[in-house]
């Protein structure tokens, strides 16, 4: 068995431990987190002098096993986690508050158990590598697609993190930001092979603790993370206005967000764009965001529902209002089951700030032509095959255009169709290998299962908003 395996194995063994029903209330029903706040205690006292770590020798992992809930208490232990979290540069007390927020102190000699299975492994990493950040996430994705035991434990597809991080064109030294950061596996694979400023964002505890955490594990110490709305108290707000190079995404959908009061209402104006001419809802709030948090020159990428690609109303008028000032440069929509956990359909799409170009890169790889892009990936999931990410990238990059998957459409065509950015009304299947004799029944049939998607969707939202 091999270093990656043996890691592996130890994370199973650990978070299945802590799936068990004596320890996961004590977890709070976070097991997989507080699984890797364990596995991060021995992965900094593995790598103590090369992160530049100060503390006593019986916090190392070796004596930690021996000794703890002897000589240390969790409360001893909550407070090693808080000196660590600030050494290493986070000073938001996020990490301290995960782990009081854990019932250590009812663990018992499971953890004992744990430790002692934890500290077979060796976790030192050499120079830059990201090892076990690798195998964690991998594990991470993976167990995501087997169980929704715990559906507030979810993690974006590793793949499609991967391709957001590829088409948003990170360079050395550029400032990223993801205000719905997650686990952080998006806003990390951007900045792999550079160093990047990083900045992150969400308002679950345990996501903020995690984002850490994986941060430090793949060599991304220059970063700052708050745990709070970014809705109601984004992080421009507390960075007073603060704009970024890059914004990766992969956002929720549906948030039902209730009447603000004037004051309030006023205060998040700047926050999102066209802040005093929309109101702050609907799914199109974080692209909104994005766009104020974009530095001129800058590029954002996000997921989005194919709703608001199509649907009319005031989210029609923000897609025109957003073509009209030139922001949507790239739009691809994306297979159903690649979001992990639901069926509902959506797309990357890129924004852009400064453009000059007057058309929109369409790209459908929810096509049969393209589904060799993609395998199998647990219960109704799929994931980008990674012999594919390159060939997906560089099609998105260099604007290439191929009949029936890629096309650049005038935004004057556009227009003409409601602003609708649905890759079929532009690319409709082919019919040359079909013998026709009707096509505009055809056509008419076409339409009218358009307006029933949308019909759909509208109900989909009443329920949603309920």
């Amino acid at each position: 068995m091999d270093r990656k395996q043996e890691i592996s194995k130890t994370f199973d063994y650990i978070y299945k431990k802590f799936c068990t029903r004596n320890l996961r209330e004590a977890t709070k029903n976070e097991p997989m987190p507080v699984a890797l706040l364990f596995m991060f205690l021995k992965y900094v006292s593995d790598n103590k002098d090369r992160l530049g770590l100060e503390f006593e020798e019986k916090y190392e992992f070796d004596f930690l096993t021996l000794i703890y809930d002897k000589k240390i208490s969790y409360r001893d232990l909550i407070e090693h986690i808080a000196k660590v979290e600030r050494q290493l540069g986070f000073y938001n007390g996020i990490l301290k508050k995960f782990a009081q927020s854990s019932d250590l102190s009812s663990f018992g000699d499971d953890i004992v158990e744990v430790l002692e299975e934890i500290n077979l492994l060796n976790l030192k990493s050499e120079g830059k590598s990201r090892l076990v950040y690798d195998v964690v996430v991998e594990y991470f994705s993976a167990q995501s697609t087997k169980e929704l035991r715990f559906p507030d434990e979810s993690i974006t597809n590793i793949s499609l993190s991967k391709l957001i991080a590829r088409v948003s064109d990170v360079n050395e030294g550029m400032t990223i930001y993801d205000f719905s950061v997650g686990y952080g596996t998006t806003l990390i694979e951007a900045t792999r092979g550079h160093r990047c400023k990083l900045y992150a964002q969400d308002k679950d505890l345990a996501s903020a603790a995690v984002a850490i955490m994986l941060m430090v594990m793949s060599e991304n110490r220059d970063a700052t993370v708050y745990c709070d709305d970014s809705i109601f108290n984004p992080l421009t707000l507390i960075e007073k206005d603060m704009t970024f190079d890059r914004v990766v995404a992969v956002p929720p959908f549906g948030i039902k967000i209730d009447s603000l009061d004037s004051n309030k209402a006023k205060e998040l104006e700047n926050s999102f764009i066209y802040g005093s001419n929309f109101k702050i809802r609907g799914d199109f709030i974080f692209a909104r965001h994005l766009l104020v948090a974009l530095k001129e020159g800058g590029i954002g990428s996000i997921i989005m529902p194919m709703g608001t690609l199509f649907r009319k109303g005031e989210e029609g008028k923000l897609r025109k209002k957003l073509l009209d000032d030139n922001y949507i440069d790239t739009v691809v929509e994306l297979p159903e089951g690649i979001i992990q956990g639901t069926a509902i359909k959506v797309a990357l799409v890129n924004f852009k700030k400064g453009r000059t170009d007057e058309d929109v890169f369409i790209v459908d790889l929810s096509k049969e032509k393209t589904k060799h892009y993609f395998e199998p990936d647990g219960r109704a999931s799929k994931k980008i095959k990674d012999s594919a990410l390159q060939d997906i990238s560089k099609l998105i990059l260099q604007k290439k255009e191929i009949k029936g998957i890629a096309k650049l459409v005038d935004k004057k065509e556009i227009y003409n169709n409601d602003t609708n950015l649905c890759a079929g009304v532009y690319m409709p299947p082919e019919l040359e290998d079909l013998t026709v004799d009707n096509v505009e029944h055809l056509m008419e049939k076409n339409n009218k299962l358009y307006k029933e998607l949308y019909r759909l969707d509208e109900e989909f939202r009443g329920v949603v908003e309920k």
